[in-house]
């Protein structure tokens, strides 16, 4: 018999079974298949779209196997030698979680067949159902495990999802082992239709790339080749669905549009999944983890942190001293005083986080990832050395000292929290806004002068998490999360505080330590998001709890915070100066330690609301007092720069732009010396500098340079200083008369204006009337529209004499449109209001005589 015409082994089963039961044979007799016959198939134990998976003897080593059958395809003849090599590396590949191949045969009808490992139990979706947490990561860590080794052979599985994970519970403990590494061949291609509107969940093979459309990476869609990577955004796909229940792609696929954004985190995900998958299925495979070993240690170490914070949390309650008792401490070994940080910071820490920021397609990634490295290095030994003191001090004292066991808890809370941004960091997110402020969860790491400068613990643990939490989602930006935390630590201090003081008649009050930490922390967030009566409520209301629970600390940092957002936010300098001189007062109750590091905070709190005020020689001398008060500017360089940077623009306000440049100089050596030269806060201070060296220019008459390096600082794409740069050049070329270019600009300012709302009220009201200026004098209506919201702001703002010019500007746009009754009336407003501006009342009556009829 021809092989064309051999029976199919499915069709010789058929016919043994028949046999059997017609009782023409006294048994059914099992079917041999492989070379010299070396596998009898038993039974089909499973069937899907990709093949038959058939029960089989191997006769030559005496064990059960499993024979998957691949469906019959024309691309065998093709692709077979490649499955050939894959099946070869493969059964070379010995792993605990790899389910072992031993060969690649064909039957005699010329069926391609692969012979594995048999492993009694169910695939890994028919498993997931109903697990928890702990049983899911146990089971899908071991499955990575198998990918990465395979990954280590140059293996890749192309088609990762739970059917092709089984799950062996012979052994007591689940164990997890991954199949069909990228040997079956799918029935028929993706054509461009179903690409374009995702295809179906269906098994395909895109032009030889394989996978299940609903777990496939980008690129595997877009058809180019698949890599380990690829098998990482699978892994992702899997494991977040077995968490949510759901994929967080629809049925049809992940869509094609790098923009499109994942889905929020489903509530059953805990954060610090949520971290890690995002990273995992990063639209652009540089933007994933390194490799799988990456992705599975940022996945370990979660979870070993989230079991480890019962005990964590015991610990800080017994820190706490609860119910009046004190910890009873045994001397110990004092050169291990520095274990608990040496396991937070160890080197497979330091390697992540380096590896994972070298890693970021940043301009600036590199730079970067030396300044989060040196930083923590620095602060480990810090605390370390902190630790050895306390500990010999202990050490020599003849009685327990509350004072050194109030720094042995304020250690701890320092290493806690070192820990958790150790955790961030090893898992950054590829957003580049994001990674650009990863620096900030570093550098207060680094002000351990006096480890008892945070504010007391609090004695509710999940509060206290909560809270540090958002503070960290905060400084990387990523406000949603941050108020999400906020919210939670707000309600979960409502519920779980424990009341300071008793109210009248002996009610308790709602007052407590938890409350004020959790609104003013919601405070902070709200002011971020710019809900700024929002924000200021949830200040106030946490300064009421502060105070009555004789929270020295913390109420000096919420009137701190509520004076700068009065004075920035509200330009209320009245209020904003009442807020701050109660800050000051409470702040003379704090010990030194405590008041030591905020002294910074109040010099530029003072130097803010004197700046606000237009005092700005008195504003330059707060802030000369904060960097006194702050020491060695290249030890804390981020915040000598802010300082020097407020310097700089007091001077820039008076219009000496040469000392103003003397200062932006000094901040950008000091950030660029810290972050590198390509970092964005880098790119902004030289994005400052030179708008105030164009600004000089334009003041020494020097109009080529001044428009070269105002255009410099619109080319840098930095939208609040790009718009004063717009201003200062379009109203010089207005003053030169170039009127083409002065048009241009000022369409430029009009764009960037729509397309950033939320920048500060002043500078848009002002490069509105330079706009508008320009524009009504060419008779665009659009003129007219811009000086009228210049005016309705300066109005809000109190600033009268900015108001009567806009007016005027206004006035004269609506008579060259030939409005002429809005224009009298405009004349009128400003005719009411005596002038202050020099020259305006003539410009006025000239105005006014143009316009009669």
């Amino acid at each position: 018999m021809s092989p064309c015409l051999e029976r199919t082994l499915a069709e010789e089963l058929e016919l043994q079974a028949t046999r059997a039961e017609l009782g023409l044979v006294d048994a059914f007799e099992p079917v041999p298949v492989g070379d010299e016959q070396r596998f009898l198939v038993r039974a089909i134990v499973g069937q899907g779209g990709m093949g038959t998976i058939y029960l089989a003897r191997d006769q030559r080593l005496d064990r059960d196997v499993a024979l998957k059958m691949v469906a019959h395809r024309v691309e065998h003849q093709r692709l077979e030698p490649h499955l050939q090599q894959e099946a070869r590396a493969l059964a070379a590949l010995r792993h605990e979680h790899v389910l072992q191949v031993y060969d690649l045969a064909k039957t005699k009808a010329g069926e391609l067949f692969i012979a594995m490992e048999y492993v009694p139990g169910q695939d890994l979706r028919r498993w997931q159902s109903g697990r928890s947490l702990d049983e899911l990561l146990d089971v899908y860590l071991q499955a990575g495990r198998g990918l990465a080794a395979a990954h280590q052979r140059g293996i890749v599985h192309r088609d990762f999802k739970p059917d092709n994970v089984l799950v062996d519970e012979g052994q007591g403990r689940p164990r997890a082992l991954v199949g069909d590494f990228g040997l079956a061949i799918s029935e028929s291609e993706v054509d461009d239709e179903q690409l374009a509107r995702g295809g179906d969940s269906a098994h395909h093979s895109v032009r030889g790339l394989m996978g299940t459309v609903a777990y496939m990476a980008p690129e595997q869609l877009l058809r180019e080749p698949a890599d380990a990577r690829s098998d990482q955004h699978q892994f992702c796909v899997a494991l977040w669905e077995a968490i949510a229940g759901d994929r967080p792609f629809a049925e049809g696929g992940r869509r094609l549009e790098a923009e499109a954004p994942l889905p929020p985190r489903p509530a059953s995900m805990q954060r610090w999944v949520h971290g890690v998958l995002v990273r995992g299925l990063a639209f652009e495979r540089r933007h994933r983890f390194v490799d799988m070993e990456h992705l599975l240690g940022a996945l370990e170490r979660g979870w070993r942190w989230r079991r480890a914070r019962p005990w964590l949390a015991g610990v800080a309650l017994g820190a706490l001293g609860l119910a009046g008792l004190v910890r009873a401490w045994t001397p110990g070994p004092c050169e291990h005083a520095g274990d608990a940080m040496a396991a937070i910071w160890s080197d497979d820490a330091r390697r992540d986080v380096d590896a994972a920021f070298r890693g970021l397609s940043v301009d600036f990634s590199d730079d970067l990832a030396g300044y989060l490295v040196d930083g923590l290095d620095e602060a480990a030994a810090r605390w370390t050395k902190r630790s050895q003191e306390v500990c010999e001090a202990r050490g020599r004292a003849s009685a327990p000292d509350p004072g050194l066991d109030r720094r042995r808890t304020c250690l701890d809370r320092w290493a806690d929290r070192m820990g958790r941004r150790v955790e961030r960091l090893r898992a950054p997110d590829p957003d580049p806004r994001r990674v650009a402020r990863a620096h900030e969860l570093v550098a207060p790491m680094l002000e351990l002068e006096d480890e008892c400068r945070l504010p007391p613990a609090l004695i509710d643990e999940r509060v206290q998490l909560a809270v540090e939490e958002s503070e960290d989602a905060e400084r990387l930006g990523r406000m949603d999360e941050a108020l999400a935390l906020a919210d939670e630590a707000v309600a979960l201090a409502r519920s779980h505080g424990t009341p300071c003081q008793a109210g009248v008649d002996g009610d308790v009050s709602g007052l407590s330590h938890e409350l004020a930490a959790a609104l003013y922390q919601q405070g902070h967030v709200l002011r971020e998001r710019s809900a700024t009566e929002q924000s200021l409520q949830a200040l106030s209301e946490a300064h009421l709890d502060a105070l009555g629970c004789d929270d020295d600390q913390r109420d000096v940092d919420i009137r701190l915070y509520m004076a700068k957002v009065t004075a920035v936010d509200l330009e209320d300098v009245e209020r904003a100066e009442l807020a701050l001189q109660e800050a000051r007062a409470q702040a003379g109750l704090l010990p030194e330690p405590a008041l030591e590091p905020r002294r910074v905070e109040l010099w530029k709190a003072a130097g803010l609301i004197a700046a606000h005020r237009g005092d700005y020689e008195e504003a330059r001398a707060q802030y000369q007092r904060g960097l006194e008060a702050l020491g060695d500017p290249d030890e804390h360089p981020t915040r000598a720069a802010e300082l020097i940077g407020n310097i700089g623009v007091t001077f820039h306000h008076e219009q000496r732009y040469d000392e103003a440049a003397a200062a932006y100089d000094r901040a950008l050596r000091l950030v660029e010396a810290a972050l590198g030269p390509r970092h964005p806060e880098t790119l902004d201070r030289a994005a400052r500098r030179a708008l105030n060296s164009g600004l000089l220019a334009m003041s020494r008459g020097e109009h080529e340079q001044a428009r070269e390096r105002l255009q410099e600082v619109v080319d840098m794409g930095r939208p609040g200083l790009a718009i004063p740069a717009l201003t200062a050049w379009a109203q010089s070329e207005h003053e030169q008369g170039s009127r083409e270019r002065a048009v241009r600009a000022a369409d430029e300012l009009v764009e960037l204006l729509r397309a950033h709302p939320d920048l500060p009220r002043r500078t848009m009201a002002t490069a509105r009337i330079t706009a508008g200026q320009i524009l009504a004098e060419q008779g665009d209506p659009r003129g007219v529209e811009l000086l009228t919201r210049a005016v309705a702001a300066f109005l809000d703002e109190g600033d009268l004499d900015t108001v009567q010019q806009a007016r005027y500007l206004l006035a004269r746009g609506l008579g060259d449109l030939g409005r002429t009754a809005e224009a009298r009336a405009q004349l009128a407003e400003l005719r009411r209001q005596p002038s202050s501006v020099e020259g305006l009342d003539e410009l006025v009556d000239e105005l006014e005589r143009s316009l009669a009829p």
